[in-house]
């Protein structure tokens, strides 16, 4: 992913995700989702660690979908994930 990282205890105070379940709506062409999706964290191998993960992102995500209706978010990250999914795919042709 990239060079910023972090413990799942870390997660709800992750300036990246306060943003993104933040009340101001983010531009697909923001460089935020740069810096989002440059963003990592050590994967969960076990259910405990699963089960941290969830609980370290419950707050990010009612956030979220309470502040989705007005800001977008959510649909400009999909909008932004796809558009990479595509240029990658075209990458990967192309090699």
């Amino acid at each position: 992913m990239g060079a910023n990282s972090s413990s799942i205890s870390e997660l709800p105070e992750n300036e990246y995700l306060q943003k993104l379940s933040g009340a101001e709506p983010i531009s697909e062409n923001d460089p935020f989702w740069n810096q989002l999706l440059s963003f990592s964290f050590t994967t969960p191998t076990n259910s405990a660690d699963l089960k941290l993960l969830e609980e370290a992102t419950v707050s990010v995500c009612k956030a979220l979908v309470e502040k989705n209706p007005r800001t977008g978010n959510l649909g400009s990250l999909i909008k932004v994930f796809l558009s990479r999914t595509k240029e990658l795919k075209i990458s990967a042709e192309c090699q």
